[in-house]
């Protein structure tokens, strides 16, 4: 989210924070070559003072954690080969916010001081001040808590801003209503049109790794779904990932309607949810913990996100009380008809429905068929939709509204995932049978699929939507 005051102009990513930010390895500690950092000094003399020495290298014991993160950050930038797609019109992640192949000079041109604050507002990553190029960048706290090319890529978004770009509103996605959060229009070549830019290039560059890759392909689909005000024309290939009670994981690629793939087999039968381009896994069996992987399923990834942390926080009996779990929109945790919901990117707050109505899950739909942006909404055991929405991204309050929509009741009370997928809206029974949702009046209606998706014992359903640059 973008903040905008008269004076500052602040970078948040919910995003950021809230999913992809902790760091996979540790990047506080290690050297960093000294004829690197003297290059580095030209143009940021706030280093000077640590390259008069005989020494191949300079440690972060000397520089401190957050001067060698900065360092190193900006080493990538100056040394980066981004591997930068030739531009097609149809396809957002292939669009340049500017032709510079050179992003190391594109940046220094702009930006000559970084500054540490430490007390920056709740999720900002950093800012500067106005649109003149008056060269400091100010970084706060989630900064140093993300990945080193995430970090290229917040240092190339904050030296768009010098070149006077400003940031507006949101009015859709899941930033909607977020003062200062989204840009209108990639084509106007804004801070959010390089951050998309500078995401697609190091994720596609030979030197980054399958965890950096992973993190920057995600970072960018939420980008371009959710920072724009008028959604980018995106190539992307809509599947569906299903587990079954024989821990498999297959892969349905629903634009071809062709015969699923089994893709993994888990170390237990599990329900598997799509947060963000990564799988975040909940065994069946309660007492084993919930985990993170990559879209691969290779390696489990070192933080399993706040919702999976606080779920292995309590005991197998509390944990098998959870009804529903949402990583789409606002999400939440559902328990004991308690919501449990992450508004302010710190920390979950409970708010108890029993006064609204009986809940037994989240689902999500999209805003409409035009909108990939998929919002989280209750349903009660009537059968009655509700509205589910963060007040605002600096409280720990939530809405919840009821809306004129309904499911049938015979198949909302045996729900266990709904969601969008490809325009349609998609939901798994207790059954395993999986349908589709079409609305008839006010009143969704379950349907059998016409596809080659046969009930292998199904537990679990998630949509993910693949950007083809990245495939």
């Amino acid at each position: 989210m973008i903040r905008m005051t008269t004076a500052i102009i602040a970078l948040s990513f919910i995003f950021l924070t809230q999913t992809v930010s902790a760091q996979e390895v540790d990047l506080t500690q290690g050297c960093i070559k000294t004829v690197e950092l003297k290059e580095i000094a030209k143009k940021f003399s706030q280093f000077d003072r640590y390259v008069n020495t005989n020494k191949e290298e300079v440690c972060s014991a000397e520089l401190g954690s957050d001067n060698y993160q900065i360092a190193t950050s900006l080493e990538l930038l100056k040394n980066a080969s981004p591997d930068e797609p030739a531009e097609v019109s149809e396809d957002a992640f292939t669009y340049k916010a500017i032709q510079e192949k050179d992003w190391w000079a594109y940046f220094t041109n702009r930006a000559n001081n970084l500054r540490v604050d430490n007390g920056c507002q709740p999720n900002v990553v950093a800012y500067v001040y106005g649109f003149s190029n008056n060269g400091t960048v100010y970084l706060c706290r989630p900064y140093f808590e993300s990945s080193r090319p995430t970090q290229a890529s917040v240092l190339m978004h904050e030296a768009r801003h010098f070149d006077g770009h400003r940031h507006v509103t949101c009015t859709r996605g899941n930033e909607e209503g977020n003062s200062g959060a989204c840009d209108n229009r990639v084509t106007q070549k804004g801070s959010y049109a390089i951050s998309l830019q500078t995401l697609v290039g190091l994720a596609r560059s030979e030197g980054t790794s399958a965890t950096e890759k992973i993190l920057l392909e995600s970072e960018a689909v939420y980008t371009a779904f959710n920072k724009f005000n008028t959604i980018p024309k995106l190539k992307m290939t809509d599947y569906m990932y299903v587990s079954n009670d024989k821990a498999e994981v297959y892969m349905w690629n629903i634009n071809e309607n062709i015969q699923p793939e089994l893709v993994a087999t888990l170390n237990e039968p599990a329900v598997i949810h799509n947060s963000f381009n990564r799988f975040t896994v909940y065994p069946l069996d309660t007492n084993v913990e919930a985990y993170r992987m990559g879209r691969d399923f290779g390696e489990r990834v070192a933080n399993p996100g706040l919702y999976a942390v606080h779920y292995n926080s309590v005991s197998a009996q509390e944990r098998a009380k959870y009804d529903s779990i949402s990583y789409f929109g606002d999400g939440g945790l559902l328990a004991d008809n308690k919501l449990q919901t992450l508004c302010n990117g710190e920390s979950l707050a409970t708010k108890d429905l029993s006064s609204i109505d009986k809940f037994t899950r989240i689902i999500s739909f999209s805003v409409d068929r035009a909108d990939p942006a998929l919002k989280s909404h209750l349903v009660a055991d009537s059968g009655d939709i509700y509205t589910l929405e963060c007040q605002s991204r600096n409280s720990t309050r939530v809405n919840v509204n009821k809306t004129n929509f309904n499911i049938d009741p015979a198949v909302a009370s045996s729900i266990v995932e709904s969601f969008t997928l490809g325009g349609n809206q998609f939901a798994m029974l207790e059954t395993g049978k999986i349908v589709e949702l079409n609305l008839v009046g006010s009143t969704y209606t379950a349907q059998e699929l016409s596809m080659p998706l046969v009930n292998e014992g199904w537990v679990g359903a998630t949509p993910l939507s693949v950007a083809e640059i990245f495939e």
